[in-house]
């Protein structure tokens, strides 16, 4: 019996009056007549033609962050507690902590007035009820807010005859000043029950969302590498070092120190070295560089544990975590660190595996999701314009997920598939087909 099979090649060129934007990396074939298959068609990849020509350094995975934070003065107001003093009793009101250290949208800038007001609320019907005899709960006098371009309305209603006339006087201290834009005293009456509040810059940051606020005095200093294709471990430090150099408020500096190695083994290979050299006086400081550049760079995760100390850190495979809830009694002096990278620098590390897509198989499980994942291929290539063809005897056959097939699409992901590989040079990809 003959088996029913055919192939079907795909280059990334074609089509491109149609899908001017088609490269390697993605692109759509149309065909020049449909494919009218059954239910019992699979398809397989049966060969892959492309060349390593990517950039291995890609923007935003190409930054380098020097965060530094709080000085011991600031460090007492991270909790962002306030004091409200109410009235003529001038009592410490309710005190209460309000977390900004994540990202933020505009409902949320809205949330946290409004917050505000139910406690101005629950002080109001507690001072109510010493002037007036129990007043249904209708009846005590409520703050409510609305929230405009760049402003905050305060506006008291339920205030009368019941209650005297009595009026409101809040205070705020400065930490609840800088976070809300609240003036140090807000006044209430019958005659005057409205107040119009200039959104801070932290509010108003937030109004752009979303966005991320660190916690009062965590400041930065980010710098980049240019996005580009590095050939030589030396070129590569040589771009971190020029980046570094922007920054004001450290030293950073990455040399390459030769491992030892056989007389026969090419080419050389080195381990980055780096020195940091912090300029902060008071505070803490901590480095930060994008996990696809650390992987090049030979620094592993667990490197941020070489900081000395507990406010300093360096982190460059996680994203920066939140301040100890803790803080020190004492900041640490300035202090230069140095150490090695844990592996050797590597300008071929950033890419290891090609995750091939099609649009016309099923969705096939993938960790914990479903994806119409064709093949992983490996991307060993260790020179830079290599030419490779990758062919396989036995495809890993996938079903269809329709029967008529007009146009194929592909996309090729680097192996954190976050992105698609920017290849230069057209790719060649052949698929098989077979009933059974």
């Amino acid at each position: 019996m003959v088996r029913e099979e055919f192939y079907l090649t795909l280059p990334s060129n074609s089509n491109l009056e149609l899908y001017p934007t088609n490269h390697g990396g993605e692109y759509t074939v149309v065909l020049n007549e449909p494919l009218n298959l059954d239910a019992m068609w699979q398809v397989g990849l049966a060969e892959a033609v492309y060349t390593r020509d990517w950039d291995n350094v890609r923007k935003g995975e190409n930054e380098i962050l020097f965060e530094y934070g709080p000085t011991k003065e600031e460090v007492a107001q991270l909790s962002l507690k306030y004091h409200i003093l109410c009235g003529s009793n001038a009592q410490p009101g309710i005190e209460d902590g309000h977390d900004f250290d994540q990202k933020k949208t505009y409902a949320d800038v809205l949330q946290a007035y409004e917050s505000v007001a139910s406690e101005l609320t629950k002080i109001m019907k507690s001072v109510s009820r010493h002037k007036a005899a129990q007043l249904p709960d209708a009846d005590y006098p409520k703050m409510e807010v609305t929230v405009s371009t760049g402003a905050a309305i305060f506006k008291m209603g339920k205030i009368g005859s019941k209650l005297g006339n009595i009026d409101f006087t809040f205070k705020f201290n400065s930490a609840f000043q800088q976070v809300y834009g609240l003036p140090a005293t807000l006044h209430f009456t019958a005659a005057s029950p409205t107040h119009t509040i200039t959104l801070s810059p932290i509010m108003k940051a937030f109004g752009t969302g979303p966005v991320e606020f660190k916690a009062p005095g965590m400041r930065g200093e980010l710098t980049s590498l240019e996005p580009k294709r590095y050939f030589t471990p030396a070129s590569l430090v040589a771009e971190f070092n020029t980046a570094c150099a922007k920054l004001k408020k450290a030293t950073i500096k990455a040399t390459l120190v030769p491992l030892a190695k056989a007389d026969h083994q090419e080419p050389a290979v080195y381990r980055i070295k780096l020195e940091i050299t912090s300029k902060i006086n008071t505070g803490w400081w901590r480095l930060h560089i994008s996990p696809p550049l650390s992987r090049l760079l030979g620094i592993s995760q667990h490197q941020q544990n070489l900081a000395p100390s507990g406010y300093r850190y360096i982190q460059p495979e996680s994203t920066p975590v939140d301040m100890p809830s803790a803080p020190p009694t004492t900041f640490p002096t300035p202090t230069k660190v140095s150490f090695e990278g844990d592996f050797d620098v590597d300008i071929y590390r950033d890419v290891d595996a090609l995750w091939v897509y099609t649009d016309i198989i099923e969705g096939q499980i993938t960790g914990n999701t479903r994806s119409p994942l064709l093949r992983i291929l490996p991307a060993s290539s260790k020179q830079f314009g290599q030419s490779e063809v990758v062919v396989y005897e036995a495809p890993q056959y996938k079903r269809l997920n329709n029967v008529v097939i007009q146009r194929v699409n592909v996309a090729i992901y680097n192996s954190q598939g976050k992105e698609t590989i920017d290849f230069k040079q057209p790719v060649v990809v052949t698929l098989h087909f077979i009933k059974g």
